[in-house]
């Protein structure tokens, strides 16, 4: 049996062939939401079509969209480029044959070697481009068969058919013309004939010929038959003018009196006192200096206040200042943190509604609208895109009782240290905590954003139960007792007091209980028995010195103690390059001392020195600050050095007592995980160094005794002393707060007992 036949016997099972019954049916692979984005897109890309002069279909320009993920500008692009004509090559022109080539083909004529195809007509030689001599070359004249002989008659060439009625005055114009030039070529060819008649000798009547015969230019057919140019007369020279007679000046008296002695001997070449004229000492004969002399340094700009007053100045203004804080907003990604800050500055006017409008658009083009109030914060391209706060931002804003700084930190667990750096600079954290996804937020970056908010030194919370209106049922006071109590338990556990927390339930995309409480009436009020709104919770967290100052006798408050225990200390949490004003400036928090206008500073870890010449609090212009301030600070100096040593976590302190370079530190750590002598990440503020552990000294109890000297390891929930060497040494000091990371994770939360350099 062939294979062809036992192909043909195979019997196939029904159930092996893929069919579809509805398969003739049409796929509709678009969604509602695709659609939608058709119906509004489709418009948009027609109009730019329209105006570039393309025709497209409604199927390509919404198979552009879909596939360009609904980026416009993307789609037109390439509608333009399919539907443009293209235009056609020009074709390439037959290169002539050179003289070369052509004495070549004589040469292969004579010796029978030439190649009959190429006078062939064809593609590749036209039968015009074929020349005459060529046709009959290579033909044998000898026995011609009599059928072949033929005679050539040329065809004969009609004339153009001219008008009906007569020719036009152009048609009778273009007949003048060509009588006239055959009149004048017949002439020609007569002169012609008779100059070759006249010319014919022999060689040897050539030969006698006199050079004055040869000229061409006595012979008449010879000379030139066109008319001569007529040469141009040389432009005449311009007339003089006569030069103005000069009027008779009469002479003037010399008023001049004649020069002093000593006056002659500094006006003239050669020294008296050389020449003996004159007993005068030269004191003019000193040596010269063989070597400039360096120019001295640059003075610091004179301070517009003393730094003795600044403390005087702050005492004074402390009596009239309004209440003021800055927090840190962290949180789970996702439970709304950006959006929600951006609802608080519009409700409380520090950003406008047309700027939300823009950002609306904007989110919308790439279908985020949803995170227009997020974008206040979220000012990256690549924070928009990803829908993920990156980095830090600051932003101010002022109530009817104080004025705040917004610090909005990341809250995805890749971005902790720029979170660290956000907590390290404010008073209180506001916890922002999705009412609908608690649990996920503690068992991801909530737990830990709360112990590095303890670890840096904040004893303020405010939890923000955010998203409310969303839960099932909208505004459920169970759902919110429940949160708070979860919460509640996780923050006494890190060691907050209860006094220190306040609850606040809203709704950061609405806006409800954020700047301003919730109607009575409406079912936000009814949630938590009547809690503050998130502003005034806010609000009783400030550093009020005002009312503390006007206490008798009261305990010194927060910032008089960080004023006057340190001189100046401020951490560098951004540089700014490239201003035309300031070309360099630096902003922070100032943690100990105050600083003032015309200021020398110190910069460390570099030792470079500098000039505060200008400060800036809130955006407006001051001439000091003092601790627990958030400034920027305008530097002047060598700012080549300063430009290329300068960096985020550097630390600005005064020159008087700058702190030194630690080599080693002591301290005491909250355990979060297993600790052993091993390489660590040390973190303080913006500053992020690797260090080791380098000796684990004892475990201490709650009061301070020792409970295990030298032990091997540390396990979470454990306190502890243990020395850190720190590398190439980092401003440190007895007091400061660290964090200890390895490998993504937090390992302990500590303070520095004593440092060694």
């Amino acid at each position: 049996m062939t294979s062809h036949r036992r192909v043909k016997d195979i019997a196939y099972d029904a159930d092996d062939l893929d069919y579809d019954e509805d398969e003739s049916a049409p796929y509709d692979q678009y969604t509602e939401e695709d659609k939608q984005n058709f119906a509004e897109l489709t418009p948009v890309v027609q109009a730019h079509l329209v105006e570039a002069q393309v025709k497209a279909s409604v199927d390509q320009i919404q198979e552009a969209l879909y596939h360009y993920y609904w980026d416009v500008a993307k789609s037109v692009d390439y509608l333009k480029k399919q539907n443009t004509p293209k235009t056609q090559p020009a074709q390439k022109q037959t290169k002539p044959k050179s003289k070369f080539d052509e004495a070549a083909d004589k040469v292969q004529i004579k010796n029978g070697k030439f190649d009959l195809s190429a006078l062939v007509p064809g593609p590749h030689m036209p039968l015009k481009d074929v020349p005459m001599e060529k046709w009959m070359s290579m033909v044998d004249w000898n026995n011609i068969p009599p059928h072949l002989v033929t005679t050539f008659t040329p065809e004969r060439q009609q004339r153009p058919i001219k008008l009906m009625g007569g020719s036009s005055k152009l048609a009778k114009l273009a007949e003048e013309r060509r009588r006239k030039a055959e009149s004048l070529k017949a002439g020609v060819q007569d002169r012609t004939n008779e100059a070759s008649v006249s010319t014919t000798v022999t060689s040897l009547d050539r030969l006698s010929l006199n050079k004055a015969e040869k000229r061409p230019s006595d012979t008449p057919e010879t000379q030139r038959r066109y008319p001569s140019k007529k040469k141009k007369e040389p432009t005449p020279p311009p007339a003089e003018e006569p030069e103005p007679e000069v009027e008779p000046v009469e002479p003037l008296p010399d008023i001049r009196a004649e020069p002093s002695a000593f006056g002659r001997i500094l006006s003239s070449k050669t020294k008296l006192a050389a020449k003996g004229q004159l007993s005068v000492q030269d004191v003019f004969a000193a040596s010269k200096p063989t070597q400039a002399t360096p120019k001295p340094a640059a003075q610091p700009v004179k301070p517009k206040a003393q730094l003795a007053n600044a403390k005087q100045l702050w005492g004074k203004a402390r009596t009239t200042q309004r209440p003021f804080a800055s927090f840190v907003v962290a949180g789970h990604v996702d439970h709304g943190k950006s959006t929600l800050m951006g609802r608080l500055l519009l409700d409380t006017g520090a950003v406008q509604q047309r700027d939300i409008d823009k950002f609306k658009k904007q989110a919308a083009e790439i279908g985020k609208e949803s995170f227009a109030l997020a974008w206040v914060m979220d000012t990256g391209s690549e924070e928009r895109e990803r829908g993920v706060t990156v980095d830090i931002a600051q932003h101010n804003f002022s109530t009817a009782k104080a004025d705040f700084t917004i610090i909005d930190a990341p809250g995805h667990r890749d971005f902790i240290p720029n979170m660290l750096s956000g907590a390290s600079m404010a008073d209180i954290v506001v916890l922002v905590v999705d009412a609908n996804q608690l649990d996920s937020g503690i068992k991801g970056q909530t737990r830990e954003h709360i112990q590095l908010a303890y670890g840096v030194g904040i004893r303020k919370v405010v939890v923000a139960v955010n998203k409310l209106d969303a839960s099932n049922p909208a505004w459920d006071q169970q759902l919110f007792s429940d949160v708070k109590d979860q919460i509640a338990r996780l923050l006494r556990q890190v060691g907050f007091v209860e006094k220190n927390i306040r609850y606040v339930p809203c709704s950061g995309l609405n806006g409800e209980n954020v700047a301003k409480p919730a109607p009575k009436d409406s079912p936000a009020a009814e949630v938590g028995g009547g809690t503050p709104s998130l502003v005034a919770a806010l609000e009783t967290f400030t550093h009020d010195d005002a009312a503390s100052y006007a206490k008798a006798g009261g305990t010194p408050t927060q910032q008089e103690k960080a004023v006057t225990t340190r001189s100046l200390r401020m951490q560098v949490a951004d540089v700014y390059r490239g201003g035309i004003q300031n070309p360099l400036s630096v902003s922070g928090r100032i943690a100990h001392g105050d600083v003032v206008e015309g200021q020398a500073i110190t910069i460390l870890p570099s030792g470079d020195q500098a000039v505060v010449k200008g400060i800036e609090r809130a955006g407006e212009g001051t001439e000091w600050a003092v601790a627990l301030q958030i400034v920027s600070l305008h530097l002047d100096g060598d700012l080549e050095t300063l430009n290329r040593n300068l960096r985020a976590g550097d630390l600005i302190s005064s020159t008087s007592q700058p702190p030194k370079l630690i080599k080693t530190i002591t301290a005491k750590v909250q355990v979060l995980d297993t600790i052993l002598p091993q390489a660590v990440e040390l973190h303080y503020g913006r500053l992020h160094i690797t260090a080791s552990v380098k000796r684990l000294v004892e475990t201490i109890d709650s009061k301070g005794a020792q409970l295990k000297k030298s032990p091997r390891s540390l396990k979470a929930g454990q306190v502890a002393r243990i020395d850190i060497a720190l590398g190439n040494g980092a401003p440190l000091e007895p007091e400061d707060r660290i964090i200890l990371r390895s490998d993504g994770d937090t390992i302990a939360l500590g303070i520095i007992e004593s440092v060694i350099a």
